[in-house]
């Protein structure tokens, strides 16, 4: 397990079975269990599968807002990410952001300042979180002759007006889940502590979806 500072926000590093399958539903059920009232979870989703062939670094990334509720199953949670990803529905996200390109970046910026000052306020948000699921990464792909890398993950990059940010990513070793937080959230909180019984919540959720082999 891992953790660390930065920019206001805290993050926490801890890894689950390698052959953990299908983490992410699971992970979205506890979290609406865990809440106990209906969230909403952005779900990232790489926009790059609808031109297999496309080959480029920037952030073609478009977005689910999920919406969920205590005792929704993982199983659910899956299907319903399934049928709206068939239909496409992450490029809304994208479409309804086009017209931001014409908005002056002072102006953006002064519209998400008030937006933190008013959940700072009253502790509500436009959105629980986001949780990505970054899929299986070989760390050979990252190890050198002096350098061998055994395990890869993603620490959130995290906003202040974020209350969570989780990521998972598999690989031979372990999947590894990190969640970042803003630390004006965290005055009653052990963020290690925290994810460290999410994660035992998790395994043992899927105690029957776990393979025999690495996913």
């Amino acid at each position: 397990m891992s953790s660390g500072d930065f920019g206001g926000m805290a993050w926490a590093r801890v890894s689950l079975p390698a052959t953990l399958r299908s983490p992410m539903g699971g992970l979205l059920s506890l979290l609406a269990g865990w809440a106990g009232h209906p969230i909403r979870i952005d779900v990232p989703v790489d926009m790059r599968r609808h031109e297999p062939s496309l080959r480029s670094t920037a952030n073609l990334t478009g977005l689910l807002r999920v919406e969920l509720q205590p005792g929704d199953s993982s199983e659910a949670i899956r299907q319903q990410i399934r049928e709206r990803l068939d239909r496409s529905e992450e490029a809304d996200f994208v479409l309804g952001a086009a017209g931001l390109r014409h908005v002056p970046l002072w102006l953006m910026t002064r519209v998400a300042r008030q937006s933190l000052r008013r959940s700072q306020a009253s502790g509500l948000f436009e959105t629980s979180g986001t949780v990505s699921n970054l899929g299986r990464v070989e760390p050979q792909h990252f190890s050198y002759d002096e350098f061998p890398c055994a395990r890869v993950f993603f620490i959130p990059p995290g906003s202040p007006g974020l209350p969570l940010f989780a990521t998972l990513t598999g690989g031979p070793a372990a999947v590894e889940l990190c969640v970042a937080m803003p630390r004006w959230l965290l005055a009653d909180y052990d963020l290690k502590s925290q994810i460290k019984q999410l994660a035992e919540a998790l395994v043992a959720s899927s105690a029957g979806c776990v393979a025999t082999e690495p996913a």
